[in-house]
């Protein structure tokens, strides 16, 4: 890795959508000496980019590819990304069960990979950067984007619970939906098994430490079921979805440790739950391609900035 000491980052924080299909959107301007890696963890949310200037390059298996806007689904490694020596765009943490709202598909369709925006959103999508680009600051941008993305419309509702808000009704859909790589279809009717809506939950409100056992027999299935019923619909097993959460739940630890000059590995270890530090060692290893202490050393001007909000606006 290339020494990222001469970064300079700049986040503006989204204000919160009260719907919950956005967990958390900031506007990033990233300036370096001269172009370096990043590694784009994993999560248990969806990534929307939208850039503004240079387009986001991913070092793939005999290449690279440049997204002017990316959609990515959730997944369990690490991506690399190719950080121009200036970029500018807006990114934004999407709640999985929302996929169906924002971009007309369940996040399974989405899972393990990185998409142009056009292939998922069709011509909303270049018209989006269009309008963002062509704003004069990050409040016009975020209103832009939450009329455009129809987050504004649940402004004013009300006494619906979070899962179901997020769910959404899928009007922002209509006329746009589209399969990635592929043409154009209606939304879907039908919305996620309440089975599993349920089963997300509550991997969410235990941060993963739920045993899948227990976690089928709150919401009444086999665990066979629960798992075919769950990768339907976000393309991961629940087991995965439990590692990727107890990972993201470590990684917000550790960046408000890092903050405070008060980090203690040990500790996160214990309340993320992990056997032991050397087990958090081999599962950060497993999802970024290094140490924590490695990861760190890459990304803390980056999180001194305010970078890796979507961790802390989960773990909050």
């Amino acid at each position: 890795m290339e020494d990222v000491s001469a970064t300079l980052d700049r986040f503006v924080t989204a204000p919160p959508d009260r719907s919950g299909a956005i967990v958390s959107a900031v506007g990033y301007e990233t300036v370096c000496e001269r172009p370096i890696d990043h590694r784009g963890l994993p999560s248990p949310f969806l990534t929307f980019i939208v850039t503004l200037d240079t387009p986001v390059v991913l070092a793939e298996e005999g290449g690279e590819r440049g997204l002017d806007v990316v959609v990515a689904g959730l997944d369990m490694e690490v991506e690399r990304v190719r950080m121009a020596d200036r970029q500018r765009g807006l990114q934004a943490a999407v709640h999985p069960l929302a996929a169906r709202r924002l971009f007309g598909v369940p996040a399974a369709e989405l899972a393990r990979r990185s998409y142009e925006g056009e292939d998922v959103l069709g011509r909303l999508a270049p018209r989006l950067r269009e309008r963002l680009a062509e704003a004069d600051d990050w409040d016009e941008r975020f209103e832009i984007f939450a009329v455009e993305m129809g987050l504004a419309v649940d402004a004013g509702r009300g006494g619906r619970g979070r899962e179901a808000a997020v769910q959404g009704d899928g009007r922002a859909n209509r006329g746009r939906s589209r399969r990635p790589g592929g043409p154009a279809r209606p939304s879907l009717a039908a919305g996620p098994r309440p089975e599993v809506v349920e089963a997300w939950r509550l991997l969410t409100a235990t941060r993963g430490r739920i045993r899948i056992e227990e976690l089928a027999r709150r919401v009444f299935l086999s665990r066979r079921r629960l798992s075919t019923l769950f990768a339907a619909e976000f393309g991961l097993s629940p087991k995965e979805a439990a590692r990727n959460m107890r990972f993201t739940h470590a990684v917000a630890r550790i960046g408000e440790g890092a903050r405070a000059g008060s980090l203690d590995l040990a500790a996160v270890a214990a309340a993320c739950g992990f056997a032991d530090q050397p087990h958090l060692d081999r599962e950060f290893r497993a999802f970024a391609g290094t140490s924590p202490s490695g990861w760190l050393a890459e990304e803390f001007p980056n999180i001194q900035a305010g970078g890796h909000r979507y961790a802390r606006e989960w773990e909050a």
